[in-house]
């Protein structure tokens, strides 16, 4: 049985390209080389088309990848609306990091052009409102929101880069001249021994607290 072709399919393809190879894989051939071969599972249909086919829907692999963004982003959920503002951002982070996680090459993209996504929008907006019930001056707003968000996309590329090489590491320099890094020396199996999920922990909780430590909450305003 075959199914016609449209646009929430063709954008379904290319997000689940971007899982299996990265966001930099996404094209309009490649896109439409998937939906030859593969099948949506979820209604078990195989479609017959070719590239070209993809302009009728799709004007430019730019609007693709574009959208292929948006519907990445639309799986990470705002902040919750209940607790205290730390543990809003705190469970934000965590499952933004998971969902990002899961798409190769997005977070580096989505650093430079959330500006330009629907989605994108959203989540900074979300992060904005639970900062708002923290602190009422914009500036700080933002600066909270920001480095929150930063810190999850900075994490995931760091990640993703690192672990690709293994959990273990080798510092050689460490190794011949021990005597020179004393400090390094001291907490070096941190470095060579990678621990992604407590790093990113304890960095969060230490920029989230800094954060907040360093700007006035409302009541102190008042």
């Amino acid at each position: 049985m075959s199914k016609k072709l449209n646009r929430a399919k063709i954008v379904r393809a290319s997000r689940e390209l971007t899982r299996r190879k990265g966001f930099d894989a996404v094209s309009l051939r490649a896109v439409a080389a998937t939906l030859d071969v593969t099948l949506d599972v979820t209604l078990d249909v195989t479609l017959d088309v070719t590239p070209m086919a993809r302009y009728r829907y799709v004007r430019s692999v730019d609007e693709l990848r574009r959208e292929t963004l948006d519907v990445v982003l639309l799986q990470i959920p705002g902040p919750p609306p209940d607790g205290s503002v730390p543990d809003r951002l705190r469970s934000w982070a965590q499952d933004a990091r998971r969902i990002l996680g899961i798409y190769p090459g997005v977070a580096p993209v989505i650093l430079t052009e959330w500006v330009a996504s629907r989605q994108g929008c959203r989540i900074v907006e979300s992060l904005l409102e639970a900062v708002a019930d923290h602190t009422e001056e914009p500036l700080e707003q933002v600066a909270i929101a920001n480095a929150c968000f930063v810190y999850v996309l900075g994490r995931v590329m760091v990640e993703r880069k690192v672990l690709s090489s293994g959990r273990r590491r080798s510092m050689p320099a460490l190794a011949s001249t021990p005597e020179r890094f004393p400090r390094l020396a001291h907490v070096q199996s941190e470095f060579t021994t990678v621990n992604a999920d407590r790093h990113f922990s304890i960095g969060l909780d230490a920029l989230i607290h800094g954060l907040l430590d360093s700007t006035a909450p409302k009541a102190a305003r008042r």
